[in-house]
């Protein structure tokens, strides 16, 4: 038997957070709301529904269906309009 303590220890435990309003045109560092902002490291979905984004690294990729409330651990530059459905989405900065 596993006589061991859980530890009460935060899933994702961020510095900051910060609106995202998704664009086709604009990266996370060049919309003028986020101006100290270049990545998220974690994405917020507020309603839930889909996300297309632009991966830190370069590629792009849609995630189907993401629950409410829900927290992505993923670092992203961008936020696709197009193929975005989710709103309220919360972009968070870096991990302490």
């Amino acid at each position: 038997m596993n006589n061991r303590k859980r530890q009460n220890k935060p899933i994702l435990n961020s510095s900051d957070g910060f609106a995202i309003t998704p664009s086709d045109a604009l990266t996370i560092a060049e919309d003028p709301l986020n101006v100290n902002e270049h990545t998220a490291v974690a994405l917020f979905s507020g309603t839930g529904g889909d996300f297309h984004v632009l991966r830190a690294g370069g590629g792009e990729v849609t995630y189907l269906g993401i629950a409410a409330s829900v927290w992505m651990p993923i670092l992203v530059s961008k936020v696709f309009a197009t193929g975005t459905t989710a709103t309220g989405i919360i972009g968070e900065t870096g991990l302490d």
